[in-house]
Parts: C-alpha cells; sequence; structure tokens
C-alpha cells in the first residue's frame, strides 16, 4: 500500500506561508524537501504542522500587531493593524501561523543594546574626517545627548524593574539586571573613544582654527585676573551651596542640570564640609 504524501506548496499553502519559506524550515528540521514539488510524508508534515502551534508558556509576551503601544517610524502607534490593499484588515500572518522555532532568543535583537549601536554610529559621524571640523564636533554632542535622555529614560527603567525584583526575560532572552551588565560592558569602551579622541584629535584641530579650550593653569595674568573679577560680579551672587551632613539629605538633583559637588572651608574655625552647588540656568555658558 503506498503511502500518501503532501506536496511542499500544498502545505505551505495550508499554513499561509510561501512554498520558499517553507523549504527552508524544512532545511532547518533536516526534512528532505528542496523545492515546492517536494513530497512529504505523513510524520514529516505532523512536524512541521507541530511547529505552528507554539506553546503559550514558551512563547514570549510579544504582539504581532504592534499592541504594546509602540510607535513606528513616523510617529503613529504601533497598536492601528494594518491594512490591506482593498482596505480590510491584514490578519492572514496570526501568531499561529509563525513557527515556534522563530520565537528563540537568537532570532531577537535587545532593543537597549540595539539602541547604543545606533549612539555608535552617531559617534562614527565624528570621527570620521570626510567631515567638516564643527560638524564632527556637533555630532560628539548628539552622542552626549542622547545617553543622557537613554540614562533618563531606559536605564532608569531597567533600574526599577531591578528594584522591584523583575526576572521575566525579554524576547531576546535577557533579563533587566543582565541588561544592565552588558549595557555597562558595551558602553564604558564607547565613551572612553569618546573622550580620547576629543582631546587627542578634535581640541589640537579647534586650537588651530582659533577655538581654544584651556585648562586653568594655561591662563594668564591677566585672563585669571578678568575670570575673577567676572565671578565675583555675576556668578557668586547667584550660587546657593547646599551643605550635606546628617541634619541635611542629600537635595533633590533635576533633571539636565549642571551641578558641582564641592568642599567648603570656615575660614574661622576651619571646619570642612561637603556640599552641593546648582549652577543656574540664566547663567551663559
Amino acid at each position: 500500500m503506498k503511502t500518501a504524501t503532501v506536496r511542499v506548496h500544498q502545505l505551505a499553502k495550508e499554513l499561509n506561508l510561501s512554498s520558499r519559506d517553507l523549504v527552508k524550515l524544512c532545511r532547518e528540521l533536516q526534512i528532505t524537501a528542496k523545492t515546492a514539488t517536494s513530497s512529504l510524508s505523513a510524520t514529516e508534515v505532523d512536524q512541521l504542522r507541530q511547529q505552528f502551534q507554539p506553546n503559550e508558556s514558551e512563547v514570549p509576551n510579544v504582539p504581532l500587531d504592534g499592541s504594546d503601544g509602540s510607535s513606528g517610524l513616523d510617529g503613529s502607534n504601533g497598536s492601528d493593524r494594518s491594512s490591506g490593499l482593498d482596505g480590510t484588515e491584514e490578519t492572514g500572518r496570526s501568531r499561529s501561523a509563525i513557527p515556534k522555532v522563530l520565537y528563540s532568543p537568537q532570532y531577537f535583537f535587545n532593543r537597549e543594546l540595539s539602541w547604543l549601536r545606533f549612539n555608535e554610529r552617531v559617534l562614527h559621524e565624528a570621527f570620521d574626517p570626510r567631515n567638516p571640523l564643527l560638524e564632527r564636533l556637533k555630532f560628539m554632542a548628539i552622542f552626549s545627548s542622547n545617553l543622557d535622555e537613554y540614562f533618563m529614560v531606559r536605564i532608569a527603567g531597567l533600574k526599577q524593574q531591578v528594584d522591584a525584583q523583575v526576572t521575566q526575560r525579554t524576547p531576546d532572552g535577557m533579563t533587566p539586571q543582565e541588561q544592565l551588565d552588558a549595557i555597562h560592558e558595551e558602553l564604558r569602551p564607547l565613551v572612553s573613544r569618546q573622550h580620547r579622541y576629543f582631546c587627542n584629535e578634535l581640541k589640537p584641530q579647534l586650537t588651530k582654527v582659533g577655538i581654544c579650550l584651556m585648562d586653568y593653569r594655561e591662563l594668564s595674568e591677566q585672563q585669571v585676573e578678568s575670570l575673577q573679577t567676572y565671578f565675583l560680579e555675576q556668578i557668586f551672587p547667584v550660587l546657593t551651596p547646599l551643605a550635606v551632613d546628617p541634619g541635611h539629605p542629600f537635595p533633590y538633583i533635576s533633571s539636565l542640570s549642571l551641578n558641582l559637588a564641592v568642599v567648603v572651608r570656615d575660614r574661622e574655625t576651619g571646619e570642612s564640609h561637603f556640599a552641593r552647588v546648582k549652577v543656574p540656568d540664566r547663567l551663559p555658558r
């Protein structure tokens, strides 16, 4: 008695897949099927069908229609279902039509690490000698301002999850703490490269064209006197040091504000105190 077989293109139509995609899946599962007309045994058909029936407990909670509230590149909310050419909702590739093997963490990029790689490309623009000098300096500033927002939003969110003892893994297979550790390993070398390049490359080039960023010790006596006068007349009157000690808790630091950690000394008693000084926004930078 001849065993019933099914052609690849027939099963592909049943599973709402292209024959090419089904052939690729057969290759991953070590099933011998090279073309759309290749025959599949009943056992092979069952094996393939099982790949499209994921166990809900094993599948990460990743809405396929973007209903997690994320926005698209055009700013639209991802919860809007895409429509076909005829105006009907596009629901052909439902959750059950996605092979279980594609839910493996190896097929997902981590969102936080992916963003760091995007920002690394911004930094590369600062390293590119083909760009004008001030444009390279601007790209370096953009790299830093991007990191400011990254830490305020994404790092803060991960730290809150760690504090709440959240251990659920993202689709790429990482816990909040593992993401923080990976970010630390990837970001430190980037920031070090930024600082080295600025000090060793950009700063000397800026000096050559008359833009001098000088250390206080490099100033002439006349320049020092001028700065002291400016400080006493314009800056000192608007500074308010806040002491930090057992009787004064650490003050609130607002986002993106410039603050100095200083040690102030009482001229009469010689006693030293740790204090925080916020540089007012109204002062020119």
